[in-house]
């Protein structure tokens, strides 16, 4: 008896397999792309600024400026124009975009030159301050 070669079976079925698989890849990269965060229109301000953290610690840069963003809309008196703007020439610093934060952290300070005595807190004035001293003012 002569032995002849025995082609592969497999063939259709493992080109099937491999073709599923990269289908369910495409699916799971298509399906894990996250929608845009919808900021809810009803949060107060310590919500709005919790959540802006939250994005921040997690280096969701965009989306803790848009918190910020919101914060002073919505929320527009001086101790939360202040804290938004602090935080978003933070972010910028992070980021290291040093003439946004520049710009940002003067900003902070000159609201401080306008402001009454003891409006707004000296925390974000002394940040600004050294921020500005890292950056070579």
């Amino acid at each position: 008896m002569i032995n002849a070669p025995r082609r592969p079976r497999l063939r259709a079925p493992a080109l099937l397999l491999a073709g599923a698989l990269l289908a369910s890849l495409a699916w799971g990269l298509v399906s894990c792309a996250t929608a845009p965060v919808v900021i809810p229109a009803d949060l107060d301000a310590p919500a709005l600024v919790q959540r802006a953290q939250e994005a921040a610690d997690a280096s969701s840069w965009d989306l803790a400026i848009r918190y910020y963003k919101r914060l002073m809309e919505a929320y527009g008196d001086p101790v939360n124009l202040v804290t938004g703007e602090y935080e978003i020439a933070f972010i910028e610093y992070k980021r290291g975009d040093k003439e946004a934060a520049k710009k940002g952290m003067e900003s902070v300070l000159a609201r401080y030159e306008t402001a009454q005595p003891g409006s707004l807190p000296d925390l974000y004035r002394v940040l600004a301050q050294k921020i500005l001293e890292k950056l070579g003012k």
